[in-house]
């Protein structure tokens, strides 16, 4: 029998062909990410190096490469990998975007020793094991700097489709069972998310989001959180 860890991929794999979430087909990068890019200063972005944590379809890692921004996709399924690096090829952005095979709750294997900004769209929020978020939060930091920005986004406890479902209570977080594709997610309070990268990252905007959009071919209204963190100067 495959364990859950070994199964997520194919879970995942089925989510990106069926597209029951929309941003698991979508092509335009997330409004976030382009919130992110003016925030970080257009001018400045073919200066920056950045990754893309859940990479996915590749729509931002994509978006932010045409920018001429130094991009590095991560993703644990080797097809969304695949389609991320033939689209590079097919746009002209080989020179500044690269798709990578990694399990976020591993070691990441990045090719820099450290980078300007992360960007992590609804992926930390299906990473269910403590050991494994706590990897996740190990790898940010081996890879950023004093400076470094961190964007997170995620479901609101309140969100309009989770909220429909039983929650189980494991180490005080609510997590639940996505019925339309089997996979896991924590629903976060602000609070908890920044108990969790605090001390080391301090968030500098917190912005609430609420749209209608579909789930599994059915309008909900969703809500969720933006963040912006900031790597900080620590003194003991």
């Amino acid at each position: 029998m495959k364990s859950v860890a070994a199964s997520l991929p194919l879970l995942w794999k089925s989510e990106y062909t069926r597209g029951g979430i929309p941003s698991s087909v979508r092509a335009k990068p997330s409004i976030a990410v382009e919130r992110l890019a003016k925030f970080l200063t257009l001018e400045k972005l073919p200066e920056l190096s950045g990754v893309d944590l859940g990479a996915g379809t590749g729509r931002n890692t994509l978006y932010l490469g045409s920018l001429k921004c130094d991009m590095t996709g991560l993703d644990f399924v080797p097809e969304m990998i695949e389609d991320l690096n033939r689209k590079a090829e097919e746009q002209g952005l080989s020179s500044t975007v690269r798709g990578q095979l990694v399990d976020l709750s591993g070691k990441w294997n990045l090719p820099n020793e450290k980078y300007d900004f992360f960007l992590d769209t609804y992926c930390f929020k299906h990473i269910i094991a403590l050991s494994a978020r706590e990897n996740y939060k190990s790898e940010l930091l081996q890879y950023s700097r004093e400076g470094t920005i961190f964007l997170l986004t995620l479901a609101s406890t309140d969100d309009g489709y989770y909220k429909n479902f039983g929650v189980r209570v494991d180490g005080g977080l609510q997590v639940i069972l996505d019925p339309g594709n089997n996979i896991e997610s924590i629903l976060y309070t602000p609070d908890q998310v920044i108990e969790f990268f605090n001390p080391e990252f301090k968030v500098l905007n917190i912005q609430e989001n609420i749209q209608v959009n579909k789930m599994h071919d059915k309008e909900y209204e969703r809500k969720g959180f933006e963040f912006i963190f900031e790597r900080a100067r620590l003194t003991y």
